[in-house]
This record gives C-alpha cells, sequence and structure tokens, in this order.
C-alpha cells in the first residue's frame, strides 16, 4: 500500500476505537511505501530503515514532543521460535545502540505470495537524547499466526539477521 508522495507530518487517522494518532514522515526525503503494521497503524519505511511514529502515552495529536520514531535496534544477539497451538511464538534479544530505548517490538513485514520465510524486523523507539552510548540489551516477543507452508522465521536488526527454523509437526 503506497503511502505517497508529500508531507505526513501533520496527518491525523483515527482508526476504529482508538483516539487521534499522529503519522508523521521519517526525516526528509523519507515518504515511502508501508512496510509493515505495528498496532494496526502502518510502518513507513525511510532512508534510516524502518520508522513509525505514534504517540507516547498522554500525548496529544499536536504535541510532536510525545511522539516515538521506531526504528531498528543495532544488533540481534538471540531468537527462538517454537510451536503454541497454531501460532508460533518469536523471542528475540539484541543490543540497542544506547541506554534508554524503550518499546522494544517486533513486526512482521507484510507477506508476499508463495512466501517460504516471514521476516520479522526488531524494532524500539530511541530515547530523545542519547544520554550514554553504551550499548543496552533489549527483548521482545511476538505471536504470528502463519498462513500456508512457512518453514524459516528472520528476525532483522540494523546490522545483522538471525535465520530460525520452523519447528516441524505443527498443526
Amino acid at each position: 500500500m503506497a503511502i505517497g508522495t508529500g508531507d505526513l507530518s501533520a496527518q491525523q487517522r483515527t482508526p476504529p476505537g482508538r483516539g487521534p494518532d499522529v503519522f508523521s514522515a521519517c526525516p526528509e526525503p523519507a515518504i515511502g511505501s508501508q512496510v509493515g503494521v505495528l498496532d494496526g497503524l502502518p510502518l513507513i519505511k525511510g532512508p534510516a530503515g524502518l520508522c513509525f511514529v505514534r504517540p507516547a502515552a498522554g500525548a496529544q495529536a499536536s504535541d510532536h514532543h510525545g511522539l516515538c520514531l521506531f526504528q531498528r535496534i543495532a544488533r540481534v544477539e538471540a531468537a527462538s521460535v517454537a510451536a503454541q497451538g497454531a501460532k508460533l511464538v518469536v523471542e528475540a534479544r539484541g543490543t540497542a545502540a544506547s541506554a534508554g530505548w524503550t518499546q522494544p517490538t517486533l513486526v512482521e513485514r507484510p507477506a508476499s505470495s508463495g512466501r517460504r520465510a516471514i521476516v520479522v524486523d526488531f524494532l524500539a523507539c530511541p530515547p530523545p537524547t542519547v544520554a550514554s552510548s553504551t550499548p543496552t540489551p533489549i527483548s521482545a516477543v511476538l505471536r504470528v499466526s502463519p498462513a500456508g507452508d512457512v518453514g524459516r522465521i528472520i528476525v532483522a536488526g540494523e546490522r545483522n539477521e538471525i535465520a530460525l527454523d520452523v519447528p516441524a509437526g505443527r498443526p
């Protein structure tokens, strides 16, 4: 789904059952296409990788200082996948580039027809200012309902990715 061209920084949408959410373009010229979904809202591709803006808790739609620009974490250190009923549970641990990263999350990229692998980006919200450049551990979990015959899950960070074989014999 193309997001179009132009300045998205003031665009507002209200998904069903939610209050106003603000979408913001990544730093110029980061107008691009949708590359995933987080909490039902689009992730937009920008020049520095994946990015998405959503209000921090309690922020107003017009309060751009309360927004979070999700980015890939620096490095994926370990990951695992396990079958849990019809779902797959993906757990990942990694390293953020500095202290203060919040809201770690794994986000599945949109499906392509006939794919045998699911690619999951490991994202988090970086701090507004870097207080310490000390790499910091971070972790996240994702439950996915794979369609079709998926045999592999790839967890991607900024500098690396880890490929996992899906357990055999899942429903």
